[in-house]
C-alpha cells in the first residue's frame, strides 16, 4: 500500500504572517518569507509522519497491490472525509471504476472500506497497483 498526494492542501494550517509574528520578526522585511514557508512545509510533513494525520484538507490516492485487496480495507488516511472513487486495473492495463453500491466507506478516525454483502471487488486485477482509491482527507 502506498499513498500519494494528488491535490495538495489549498492553504497551510498556519500562515507565514502568523509565524513571523510568533517569531517576532521585523515587519516589512520579506526576504525570509521563503524560509518561513519552507519551515511550515517541513513541520507539516513532520506532523504527518509522526502522527499519520493530515492537518489540511487535500486529495490523496491510496494504491493497493492485488494481495492487499480484502473484504475490509483499512486506509492510512486519518481523518478520512470521503472516498470519491475506486478504480481497479487489470493485467491488460484496462481500468474499471468500482460501482459505489459494491462498497461502504467508514470515514473519520478509523477509516475503512468494506465490500457490501451483494458487492464484490473485480477479480482480474493486476498484481501491482491494482486498486487506486481516491480520498479526501484532513
Amino acid at each position: 500500500m502506498r499513498t500519494v498526494v494528488s491535490t495538495p492542501a489549498a492553504f497551510d494550517p498556519i500562515s507565514v504572517g502568523e509565524v513571523r509574528r510568533w517569531l517576532n520578526m521585523v515587519a516589512g522585511i520579506t526576504e525570509e518569507n521563503e524560509v518561513v514557508r519552507a519551515l511550515i512545509n517541513q513541520v507539516n510533513g513532520y506532523i504527518h509522519g509522526f502522527t499519520n494525520r493530515y492537518i489540511s484538507t487535500q486529495t490523496v490516492v491510496v494504491y493497493l497491490d492485488a494481495d492487499e485487496i480484502q473484504s475490509t480495507i483499512h486506509l492510512p488516511c486519518v481523518p478520512l472525509v470521503s472516498v470519491s472513487s475506486i478504480v481497479t486495473t487489470d493485467d491488460d492495463g484496462t481500468d474499471t471504476t468500482v460501482n459505489a453500491t459494491n462498497y461502504q466507506v467508514r470515514a473519520g478516525e478509523n477509516p475503512r472500506i468494506t465490500s457490501t454483502q451483494s458487492g464484490s471487488w473485480p477479480t482480474d486485477a493486476r498484481s501491482y497497483d491494482s486498486m487506486a482509491i481516491t480520498c479526501t482527507v484532513g
